[in-house]
């Protein structure tokens, strides 16, 4: 049942900096309910609200854990400008300069106590108030700013948006909102992150929407589209599995069967506006598509469009590398000394290798060969430039070189917002560019660092091709691997670890499918404990006390798992090991946040990019403080991310969890001293052998397995999942202009449907036969649509 509440609003205890919530004090003058105090704290989603002025608001009585009893508003309406003293007296505060009272006056007499609705409605009503053009500016900038938003706020609150929700809504469409909802709601569930199909579907049935209209079925169409890009890691999807995915989305969010034939007209109509690309069977969105071919075209700009030729002495190479290792006292393979040579004579080189392979050493002495072929000072050394995809790689890179290196966004000058343009990029200026970890980089990711980088700028990737491939869509690294168009070294001798290691042979068996028969037997840096699911969590509780009870200390000890739910899952894991790893919990100021209860001390992992704050999904750091909520601030953190003390808003603390155990995913560009494993059959769903590899070569000292032997056998004959991407064949088009063999990854799915999508009729399918691609390159006429065009008509 919906209460409500009048009354003059006090004081604002809290603004949430990244959103529209707040926290009122109320000094109640009705209410639907008893309450026996004279004022009561109201939350919610509010634009400007005014310390004195009256307000009503609609929703219920709620208790929160910490704060008791107070009023979740769903709606509110300001009661001040419902009289035209409250409308005069508002017309003449401080959000109008140069109107005073008279003015104000006057503006109500001539429209009216409703003049504020008067004037959003019909902006041209201003011109009958006879004002001066800059009393006239003023008025229009105030009530758009302030009323405008206020009535959008009011509308999306009455949709049932969250906070979040609602300031995602706001800050991209703005006062635009609510028309853009009323056009097309569908296009909210592409463009707002965390809003999926099915809400939308409720608000635009409630809107009259019909279950076959085809408003509807776009939007099932790029949501699945989307959905199996951006969660699953394609950069397209087959044809028969998009309308197959959109059929259940459009049954499943309503009980009418929709007409697949429908869909498939729909599916094509949306390739002749261009909003998707298809080709041939596969369906990309626009974006990634077009990031595939620029990927390519890019990587063929700079191996061939250099001014200069790279061209180095040899000997100088050699008497380069001879000092290098003097100096640093190391001593390179010869594979390792290849590498570097390849390197540094390439416009484009890619490096790869597994664990202990020297990829790390042979990044230190590629930059200090290069300083000494071009007699570079270190302090002088700016043209260099070295970038990771995460803070926490970037440092482990400026560590082993001694030498500045940044996150990708940061070198790009991203800083913030979810739509990014080129013109928001940062073009760079330099002679060397080095990525490590570039098997993190996704597709969207790789073409903006690429289309930033000069013709003369010498590139260098670094990366483990048998990791996981990146977060985001796409297997960019393996695909230039797999093209052969680029020069590239694997790395196989292993260097960094002692000869008594079983890691890195027990990595090598992994990539090879291969189950050691000495899985389970314990050696000088691996053990396995047996257990099943149930007991993973008290396990691994045990194994921690004991490393701890050894003098370890905690920072060294990291918890890795596949999956977040379920007794076995990250957070299980997270809320039995905080206590035991942060002994000062009990007793150290904390903060709540979602199910989160952050304390002093606490190691804490980021789980979306900031580039505004510098801190990127997947680096790990640790609370140093807490403040309390202060006047119109929430409380606030300050986190020590590698060094960097990074002062976070409680909005921001939504993009944070406990990091004690976290996801094999994000634990990609760390390593840590001792690795904890658990493998059960929970987590069976998510068995992959690149999986467990990218697990366990976290560790550099100590790996220690638990869970089922089943389980870890299964999950190593598990192949890497496949992501079906064309970059392979756009590199190696660029490069050749011949098509290329379909990518081994790529099994298109063959679906059974009534109305086979891939077979169209030659009416319907006629965009398959005029827009050119790999599959009908040789057929189409060059001069196709240019049937008695004359050449002099260009000149």
């Amino acid at each position: 049942m919906t209460e409500h509440v009048k009354g003059k609003a006090v004081h604002i205890f809290f603004e949430a900096p990244n959103s529209f919530y707040k926290v009122l004090l109320v000094k109640i003058k009705e209410a639907s309910f008893q309450w026996n105090e004279k004022q009561i704290t109201v939350v919610g989603n509010f634009a400007d609200i005014i310390e004195g002025n009256e307000y009503s608001f609609e929703g219920r009585l709620t208790k929160h854990a910490r704060y008791g009893m107070q009023f979740q508003a769903q709606n509110y309406k300001s009661e001040t400008l419902a009289t035209t003293d409250g409308v005069v007296s508002y017309l003449s505060s401080d959000i109008f300069p140069g109107i005073g009272k008279k003015t104000a006056e006057h503006i109500v007499n001539v429209l009216g106590k409703n003049a504020i609705n008067v004037l959003l409605s019909d902006e041209d009503k201003v011109e009958t108030l006879g004002l001066s053009e800059r009393q006239k500016g003023v008025l229009m900038q105030g009530i758009i700013e302030n009323n405008g938003t206020e009535q959008t706020i009011i509308e999306l609150n009455n949709l049932g948006f969250s906070s979040r929700i609602t300031e995602d809504i706001f800050s991209r469409y703005q006062e635009k909102s609510l028309e853009v909802i009323r056009k097309d709601p569908y296009s909210l569930a592409t463009e707002i992150r965390g809003l999926g199909f099915k809400r939308i579907d409720k608000i635009a049935q409630g809107m009259g929407i019909s279950f076959d209209d085809q408003k509807r079925i776009l939007g099932a169409v790029l949501t699945s589209l989307y959905e199996e890009c951006y969660s699953n890691g394609n950069t397209y999807a087959n044809d028969k599995l998009l309308l197959e995915k959109s059929l259940q989305l459009l049954e499943g969010a309503r009980s009418e069967k929709v007409d697949p034939e429908k869909v498939a007209d729909t599916i094509i109509e949306a390739g002749h506006k261009r909003k998707i690309v298809i080709e041939g069977k596969r369906i990309y969105p626009k974006s990634l598509y077009n990031s595939e071919k620029e990927i390519a075209y890019d990587l063929y700009r700079l191996m061939n469009n250099r001014d200069e030729p790279i061209e180095y002495d040899e000997d100088e190479i050699d008497r380069c590398l001879e000092d290098v290792q003097a100096e640093f006292s190391i001593t390179y393979g010869q594979d390792q000394l290849q590498a570097i040579k390849d390197a540094i004579k390439s416009p484009v080189f890619l490096l790869t290798g597994g664990p202990g392979t020297g990829k790390t050493t042979i990044l230190r002495g590629i930059t200090e060969v290069y300083m000494k072929l071009n007699k570079i000072d270190r302090e002088d050394a700016k043209g260099i430039k070295l970038a990771a995809p995460t803070g926490r790689a970037a440092q482990k890179m400026a560590n082993a070189t001694e030498m500045d290196a940044s996150t990708i966004h940061h070198l790009l000058g991203i800083t913030g917002g979810n739509e990014i343009s080129a013109n928001d990029l940062d073009y760079l200026n330099g002679t060397l560019l080095i990525i490590d970890e570039s098997s993190m980089v996704d597709t969207e990711l790789m073409h903006m660092l690429l289309s930033c980088i000069p013709d003369s700028m010498q590139v260098i990737f670094c990366g483990d091709k048998n990791q996981l491939p990146s977060v985001g869509p796409g297997r960019v690294f393996a695909d230039m691997l797999e093209s052969m168009q680029i020069p590239s070294k694997e790395l196989t001798h292993i260097y960094r670890q002692g000869d008594g290691s079983s890691i890195v042979k027990l990595s090598r068996s992994i990539v090879n499918g291969e189950v050691p028969s000495d899985l389970l037997e314990k050696t000088g840096d691996r053990s396995f404990i047996k257990c099943s699911g149930e007991q993973v969590c008290s396990v691994t509780r045990r194994i921690v006390q004991i490393v701890l009870n050894k003098g370890q200390s905690a920072d060294d000890i990291q918890v890795l798992a596949p999956m977040y739910m379920g007794p076995a899952g990250i957070n299980q894991l997270n809320r039995t090991l905080a206590p035991l790893m942060n002994p000062t919990r009990l007793n150290a100021k904390s903060v709540e946040s979602g199910e989160n209860e952050f304390h002093i001390g606490d190691r804490v992992l980021q789980l979306q990019n900031n580039p505004e704050k510098n801190i990127f999904n997947g680096d790990i750091g640790k609370i140093i403080a807490i403040n309390e909520p202060q006047k119109g601030r929430g409380a606030t953190m300050t986190v020590r991310f590698e060094g960097r003390e990074v002062e976070l808003e409680q909005a921001d603390f939504l993009n944070l969890t406990l990091a004690y155990c976290m996801s094999i995913h994000k634990s990609q560009g760390s390593e840590f001293s001792i690795v904890i494993l658990p493998m059960v059959r929970q987590y069976s769903r998510m068995y992959a052998r690149n999986l467990l590899y990218t697990a366990l070569t976290r560790a550099k000292l100590k790996l220690m397995l638990i869970g089922e032997p089943s389980a870890y056998a299964n999950c190593i004959r598990a192949e890497a999942l496949n992501r079906e991407t064309m970059l392979k064949q756009q590199i190696v088009f660029q490069f050749t202009g011949k098509k290329a063999e379909t990518n081994p990854q790529e099994k298109l799915v063959q679906l059974e449907a009534k109305n086979d999508f891939a077979d169209v009729d030659p009416s319907r399918g006629s965009i398959q036969k005029t827009i050119l691609n790999f599959d009908n390159i040789e057929k189409i006429d060059p001069l196709i649509g240019m049937e008695g065009i004359d050449p002099y008509q260009f000149i």
